[in-house]
């Protein structure tokens, strides 16, 4: 199976579960809420990669940072501004070269292939100008009956690693600060 056939496999279990409430948890507002970091860098863009139905998109942007909100597969809120949403696989994201100061993605990259991972994190370095905030669950995930229903491996986390491993692919782009939880990654 090739990697173009692994990708569509993937998208096709967040396409069966759109319709259900899944990708509407605001993973990331615990830091968005409690964080100097956004202030102390100066943060007035971000783009949110695997947002979901976009709650951190419109949370950002309802505190005056501008924010664009990617997603492969999962629709966002229709109550939601449409405009700032991107559908687009994270390795390959329709934006120029640092047009963001910061990216966000917050319990998404576990979600990705593995062959994707460096492809992934090279796309955030190439579209963020000075900051990387990750959370990274480094379990499988609960598995999703609907999926199985679907003749589909129930699982999500296609890449489950331990934090040594996602660390290691992270450090080359910048300074790694660990805060309750989150990879920041001050950019090189």
């Amino acid at each position: 199976m090739n990697i173009e056939e692994k990708r569509d496999i993937e998208k096709r279990k967040y396409i069966i579960l759109d319709d259900t409430n899944y990708g509407d948890t605001f993973h990331g507002e615990i830091f968005l809420k409690n964080n100097s970091v956004f202030k102390e860098k100066n943060i007035k863009s971000v783009l949110d990669v695997g947002t979901g139905k976009g709650n951190a998109v419109h949370y950002m942007n309802s505190i005056g940072i501008n924010t664009k909100g990617v997603d492969f597969a999962i629709k966002p809120d229709k109550s939601f501004d449409q405009t700032k949403f991107i559908t687009s696989y994270a390795h390959n994201i329709p934006v120029k070269d640092k047009s963001f100061d910061c990216i966000t993605s917050f319990d998404v990259v576990e979600h990705c292939l593995e062959e994707d991972i460096d492809l992934i994190f090279e796309e955030f370095n190439r579209i963020a100008k000075k900051l990387l905030v990750l959370s990274i669950c480094f379990n499988k995930s609960t598995i999703k009956q609907r999926l199985i229903d679907n003749n589909m491996n129930g699982q999500l986390h296609p890449t489950v690693k331990p934090y040594e491993w996602w660390y290691d692919k992270i450090k080359k782009f910048g300074v790694i600060k660990k805060q309750h939880g989150y990879f920041i990654c001050y950019l090189k």
